[in-house]
């Protein structure tokens, strides 16, 4: 499956966006606070995107092994 790492970039960034949501809600965010829920967003995305190509990466090399 092709651009397999930007699926999961985004896939990520819902879920985390929705964590964000809930944590900002529950802790009544404050602006440091904000920061810190917001870093936490992209930095989660960033994983989600690399994981996602590094998973592809290796299926491709597995798939080459193959033929």
């Amino acid at each position: 499956m092709k651009h397999l790492g930007i699926f999961y970039g985004i896939a990520g960034g819902v879920l985390s966006f929705v964590a964000f949501i809930i944590l900002q809600n529950l802790l009544m965010a404050t602006d440091t606070q904000g920061f810190i829920l917001i870093g936490t967003v992209i930095l989660s995305t960033v994983i989600c995107c690399c994981t996602g190509m590094l998973i592809e990466t290796y299926r491709d090399k597995n798939i080459n092994r193959k033929e």
